[in-house]
This record gives structure tokens, sequence and C-alpha cells, in this order.
């Protein structure tokens, strides 16, 4: 959004073409993603249960294409890699 830290998570893709996007660690979103879109956390202290926290972007959402060109970067990184590991596997095969 503002060229700070990449925050990291993992995705899902809905049929509706929603992204949810789930914080990778419990220390969460920052604040800025808090600020720009709807996060949940249904962490309960009291109970000892801890969530992660958890968004939807919809199609609709103003910063819906800003969050789909970050996955689709995120996916073409890692089939860089994947090919890289995939080399690396095969000469070591030969």
């Amino acid at each position: 959004m503002n060229g700070g830290p990449l925050q990291k998570a993992s995705y899902s893709l809905y049929k509706d073409g929603t992204i949810a996007l789930y914080a990778r660690d419990y220390t969460g979103f920052s604040s800025e993603v808090w600020e720009a879109f709807t996060v949940s956390n249904d962490s309960d202290i009291m109970t000892d249960y801890f969530a992660k926290d958890t968004l939807r972007v919809q199609p609709d959402h103003p910063l819906f294409s800003l969050v789909q060109a970050g996955l689709k970067k995120h996916d073409e990184r890692w089939a860089q890699q994947r090919a890289k590991r995939e080399q690396r596997y095969t000469a070591r095969a030969l």
C-alpha cells in the first residue's frame, strides 16, 4: 500500500472472486492493514483460544487489484523457486 514491509500470510481464492488472507503468525497484520481492510480475529484470552488475523477482500473493494497483483507476484516467485529446486534435484539424480 505504502511501500511498507510485506505482510506474511497465506491465502485462499473463492469462486465469487473473493481473496481471503490469513496471517502467518499470531502477531497478525499491521495497523495499516487493519485500517484499510475489515480484519477479524476471534481470539479469546479468557479461554486460551488464540486465532490468527483473517481478512477477506471482495472484488468491489478499492484495493482489490493491489491485493490481486501481490498474489500474482507471490505465485510467480514461488514458481521460480520451485523450478530452481526441481532443477537442483534433477541434477543430483543424474
